[in-house]
């Protein structure tokens, strides 16, 4: 009966082999363990090969249990009842029935932990998982994937299911460690280690971690000079990490990679890049103007006034390279301070330390002095804030204008100290 079983499946009548195997399983007494095998073999393949998957499983399972001892035709059996189960969740899956597939892919794992079949299902289980948007779960398929098939191929899909699933999940840390792996990977295509880093560092710094998010921009604009615009951005982003953490060198060295980008930028050149190289150069003039403010006028008023000078210079040359850009928030920020530089100086020779043993007509006759020699200072800065505030005829009317009218309005108050005259500028803008 056996025999005749085997015949029947053989040619392919797979109905009759069933029906064969059953009538040897129910035979009294009980026939062999080893017949017994045979019939439940030549069952759960018929099923099988019908695509009830569903039917081959448990007869799959009764002939590896009667398989004891026996191990290449236990692996085999393993290989087999894995697959039926793998089956159902591919039927549920093209059903439309995500969740059913994504319980009878893991379910491979624990009726067949070791047959060759169960990465893929595990995969794809993940996979429906991520669709059926349930990050949590799905992370913890993947991350067990990556222990468990450290050498398989698709280690890399699954880290980049598992960048998606991180971020989803809000936890951009974990996300941005899966887009470092992506941008590391030399297997991958340019562009998409072009946007890991970036997508790394964006989420590097939503974690908080502005180390990490710095070491990610530096090495896309190592690796990505062009196009222009997005490194760019990218150095501004570090300029502005540089700040906040207080290193000024860094930022500064950042800044001047800016300009000097744009100024070797030729067809690249953007509005958006010739922007940043304006804002880089203001910020870079900075420094010099702090330095100007912080020396001190003493006496001989001869010698100090020199160095204050030279500090004047070297703060207007950086103001004025910051306007040659035209860029107008740019423009009139650079003229109001450069307006308030020569305002400074005014005010600090003004308030310099004045000759020892000065007293009485002498004082008097030194304090004039020094009032005929900041005139000229003075006039410059009015005429600087003049211009500013000249910009709001042609609608302008920023942050700067503004500090400018205000600065007006105490150097020059019979003129633009009057309340209905900043009415009516206010007015003209409308």
């Amino acid at each position: 009966m056996t025999r005749s079983a085997e015949e029947i499946f053989a040619s392919g009548d797979q109905l009759r082999a069933i029906s064969a195997s059953q009538a040897v399983l129910a035979r009294k007494p009980p026939v062999d363990a080893a017949k017994q095998r045979i019939a439940w073999t030549i069952i759960g393949q018929s099923y099988f090969d019908q695509g009830d998957y569903a039917k081959a499983e448990p007869a799959y399972l009764q002939a590896r249990q009667l398989a004891a001892g026996d191990e290449k035709m236990r692996s085999d059996l393993t290989e087999r009842l894995a697959a039926s189960v793998y089956k159902q969740g591919e039927a549920k899956q093209k059903a439309g029935n995500a969740a059913g597939a994504v319980e009878d892919y893991l379910r491979v794992e624990r009726v067949a932990p070791d047959s060759k079949v169960r990465p893929n299902a595990q995969y794809d289980a993940a996979a429906q998982l991520i669709a059926l948007k349930q990050w949590d779960r799905a992370i913890v398929v993947l991350e067990d994937f990556r222990r468990t098939f450290p050498q398989s191929p698709l280690q890399r899909d699954v880290t980049t299911k598992l960048a998606v699933a991180y971020g989803e999940a809000h936890r951009p840390g974990e996300a941005a460690t899966e887009f470092e792996r992506i941008a590391a990977s030399p297997t991958e295509d340019k562009a998409v280690q072009r946007e890991a880093l970036i997508q790394s560092a964006d989420l590097y710094a939503k974690a908080g971690n502005t180390t990490k998010a710095a070491g990610m921009l530096e090495k896309f604009v190592e690796t990505n000079p062009s196009p222009l615009a997005d490194a760019e951005e990218a150095r501004q982003h570090l300029a502005e990490y540089s700040q906040r953490s207080g290193n000024v060198t860094r930022r500064d060295y950042w800044y001047h990679e800016i300009i000097r980008a744009d100024e070797q930028a030729g067809a690249q050149r953007t509005d958006r890049t010739h922007y940043l190289a304006a804002k880089a150069q203001l910020a870079l003039a900075q420094p010099a103007r702090d330095a100007f403010r912080e020396v001190r006028l003493t006496a001989p008023l001869k010698k100090s006034l020199i160095v204050k000078r030279e500090a004047l210079e070297a703060a207007m040359t950086g103001y004025k390279r910051a306007a040659d850009y035209q860029v107008a928030e740019v423009t009139t920020a650079a003229t109001y301070e450069m307006a308030e530089l020569y305002r400074t100086l005014s005010k600090d020779v003004m308030a310099s330390e004045r000759p020892k043993g000065l007293k009485g007509e002498e004082l008097e006759a030194y304090n004039s002095l020094l009032e005929e020699q900041v005139f000229p200072f003075e006039e410059e800065a009015i005429k600087a804030h003049e211009l500013n505030a000249a910009r709001a005829k042609d609608g302008v009317y920023d942050e700067w204008v503004r500090k400018s009218f205000k600065a007006l309005a105490e150097l020059k108050p019979a003129r633009y100290g009057k309340t209905e005259l900043t009415r009516d500028v206010v007015t003209s803008l409308e």
